[in-house]
């Protein structure tokens, strides 16, 4: 018959062999009286940790001629007050010490089929906090009606479920993913101003007006954009000599190498020469012909009368 790891009489058989293995079993005592115990059964495979409450057949097996080292810790109190639920404790990414047992500590080891003897922990030992237990979050305190209580970054389970008792915020939850992104609106590009076109496209667009066909335009004439044909460049010239000033102006006559104004006095005979005697806001006025150097305000026809960087000959 294959013997197995049983709590009797206040021993506590925590670890045996299996398949029947000629292997002792190891032999832990428990204290009388004990409410809950965590038992630690660590081995080069890892370390395995569960929480019973008193009263519970603890049993355990180990592979043959396998080297294990099993602690075990013992509380007077059940395992809701130390927050724990029956059963294999989980590893998770959260983990705090175990609190300190009030029934005392034992370890004992098998190492290489020779049973150790049984050890006595003190609270110290450093063994004693490789028993790791998750850490209280407010999850765990709820499934005993309680409320997690944080003080000075101190976990615990609290009847005080107040609102103003310190909780945990709430976990925070995980991402989605975004959603696509939103297809942009397509360019306004209308409504069309001056000749331009509405072209039905998507999107809509403005094309430019057609452009006329290219006249040949005559001396002091011009086709300009949009045009059909030509056109003369400035106010159209005088039957005379003469433009005519504007009403009311001081006027200084001009004609190319003197001659008479419309009104038969002298003309100067040069464009200095009458700016030279220009008052300010007079107009400069230049008759037909070739008239010398740049001129600041003038009135002149471009169809007979032109601006020369040279004087040319005098007409004999």
């Amino acid at each position: 018959m294959c013997e197995h790891a049983t709590l009797r009489a206040g021993v506590l058989l925590v670890v045996a062999t299996i398949a029947c293995s000629p292997d002792p079993p190891l032999i832990i005592p428990a204290p009388v009286g004990w409410r809950s115990a965590v038992v630690s059964i660590e081995s080069s495979d890892g370390a395995e940790r569960t929480a019973y409450e008193g009263g519970d057949e603890i049993r355990a097996e180990r592979a043959r001629g396998l080297d294990v080292e099993v602690l075990a810790a013992f509380f007077d109190q059940p395992l809701a007050t130390l927050d724990l639920e029956r059963g294999p404790i989980p590893v998770v990414p959260r983990m705090r010490p175990l609190p300190p047992p009030e029934l005392g500590a034992f370890a004992r080891a098998i190492t290489g089929g020779v049973i150790g003897e049984t050890e006595t922990l003190s609270p110290s030992d450093a063994r004693l906090t490789r028993i790791q237990i998750p850490e209280l979050d407010a999850a765990t305190c709820q499934r005993t009606g309680r409320c997690l209580e944080i003080r000075e970054a101190v976990r615990s389970c609290t009847s005080d479920c107040s609102p103003d008792a310190p909780t945990l915020p709430a976990e925070p939850l995980r991402p989605t993913a975004p959603e696509p992104p939103v297809a942009p609106a397509p360019p306004v590009l209308t409504p069309c101003t001056g000749s331009w076109i509405l072209q039905p496209t998507l999107p809509m667009t403005c094309s430019p007006p057609a452009v006329a066909a290219q006249s040949r335009c005559a001396s002091g004439d011009a086709q300009h954009h949009g045009e059909p044909a030509c056109r003369t460049v400035g106010s159209p010239c005088p039957a005379g000599d003469w433009p005519t000033p504007p009403v009311g102006a001081e006027v200084r006559w001009v004609r190319p190498f003197g001659g008479l104004d419309p009104f038969g006095a002298p003309a100067y005979a040069s464009i200095p020469a009458a700016i030279a005697s220009a008052p300010p806001g007079a107009v400069i006025a230049l008759s037909k012909g070739t008239q010398l150097r740049r001129l600041a305000r003038q009135r002149v026809c471009l169809r007979t009368a032109r601006l020369a960087g040279r004087a040319p000959r005098h007409p004999s």
